[in-house]
């Protein structure tokens, strides 16, 4: 198990951020977290060597009744900062990775017959992966509620999980509202959720509308500085979403084998509907 002084794998991180052009503002972020977070905790306990298994131990008393709130995500993410130093000597760009839980037990393998379903029906690999994430979450959430059986979930229970749940509300409806249908069409339960789900909304929150008329897109592009490379490359990208509507998922994965350079043309498949597309 490896360990390091915690006020030693700090300043280690800081000659990282410092080294690899972190803001100030940001740098500054960092040592408030680790002060009032998990300096403040091995303090409390009269530690001073720190481990992965104590920054788990704090992560844990970020949890408030099953939820997270902002600040606290803040330090969470400052533990993990101190375990990339401490275990890969570097920290890794922030990315978030969502945790799937096996569909197991009687109510996970029944679940599992709405995954073979839809992976029956041809639905994508994307569509299967974010009913499969939601599902597993709403198993821990029964299982924790002491909840084992199909006969056993209520209303409240549906209710519950939803209203916990961080992001994706409505995403998450709409999974649980086809779960309980299939589940009804195939007689695997009893009850009728169809009206409940009916009454059950969650209202999406507002957006700014987002558009732009021709001129302000032109202003756009005019705005990019094109002397440089790195300011070509912007300018290419800004042109690909501007002028052929491609996602920033669909730029960020073309090739130079997707450009025929003698027809003129770009062929690609779509990242998120997995269908070819020639622009």
């Amino acid at each position: 198990m490896k360990n390091e002084d915690i006020q030693k794998l700090i300043c280690q991180c800081l000659a990282f951020f410092q080294k690899n052009n972190y803001t100030p503002k940001r740098i500054g972020v960092y040592k408030a977290l680790w002060k009032h977070g998990i300096v403040q905790f091995m303090g409390a306990k009269g530690l001073t060597v720190y481990t992965s298994e104590i920054g788990a131990a704090f992560a844990l008393t970020c949890h408030h009744n099953g939820t997270v709130r902002p600040q606290e995500r803040e330090k969470i993410r400052s533990v993990q900062v101190l375990d990339d130093m401490l275990i890969l000597g570097h920290i890794r760009k922030r990315c978030f990775t969502p945790v799937y839980h096996r569909l197991d037990g009687e109510l996970g393998l029944e679940m599992e017959k709405l995954v073979t379903h839809m992976t029956n029906l041809r639905r994508s690999s994307i569509t299967i992966g974010d009913y499969r994430l939601y599902l597993s979450e709403f198993l821990q959430h029964l299982v924790f509620a002491g909840v084992h059986h199909l006969n056993e979930i209520a209303e409240h229970h549906i209710v519950t999980f939803v209203l916990a749940h961080p992001t994706n509300k409505v995403n998450i409806v709409s999974a649980l509202r086809v779960l309980f249908r299939f589940w009804k069409e195939e007689h695997i339960l009893d009850k009728d959720f169809s009206k409940f789900f009916e009454a059950f909304k969650v209202r999406k929150t507002e957006r700014i509308p987002s558009f732009y008329t021709a001129k302000e897109v032109m202003k756009v592009e005019q705005s990019i500085f094109r002397s440089s490379c790195v300011g070509k490359r912007n300018y290419a990208m800004v042109l690909l979403a501007s002028r052929l509507g491609l996602r920033a998922s669909d730029i960020a994965k073309l090739q130079f084998e997707d450009i025929n350079w003698d027809d003129n043309a770009i062929t690609i498949k779509m990242n998120k509907t997995q269908k070819g597309s020639i622009q």
